[in-house]
């Protein structure tokens, strides 16, 4: 059975697996698109075509295409589109708003800093 890290849910390393440096790889790119927190947008419904390795949306309610069934997830492209779970306390700078947002929860975001003000 695979074992996954408990908040990103990232695939750990099983002793007996080949081609682990797969799921290395994975779980860095993971990382370094999670641990920056710039979010491209949370207002685009349908995924991006001209879109780069390392970009990563919100997706938000009523989206369609491969985000479809995805609503409040960090979808994050390399390579084709990973989505994981937001988490309360997710803090993530939204630069088509050009600003800071917090996750609260089902209560959705809380602004924090905005360059309008």
């Amino acid at each position: 059975m695979e074992k996954k890290t408990p908040n990103l849910n990232l695939n750990l390393i099983n002793p007996f697996q080949t081609q682990k440096e797969v799921d290395i790889n994975e779980a860095l790119m993971s990382f370094d698109c999670l641990i920056n927190k710039i979010v491209k947008s949370r207002q685009i419904n349908n995924p991006p075509q001209d879109v780069n390795d390392g970009d990563v949306y919100i997706v938000p309610e009523g989206s369609t295409g491969s985000w479809k069934n995805y609503t409040n997830k960090i979808a994050i492209y390399y390579n084709g589109w990973r989505f994981f779970r937001l988490k309360v306390g997710f803090l993530a700078w939204i630069e088509d708003q050009s600003q800071l947002q917090l996750y609260i929860g089902e209560d959705g975001w809380k602004l924090l800093f905005s360059e309008d003000n």
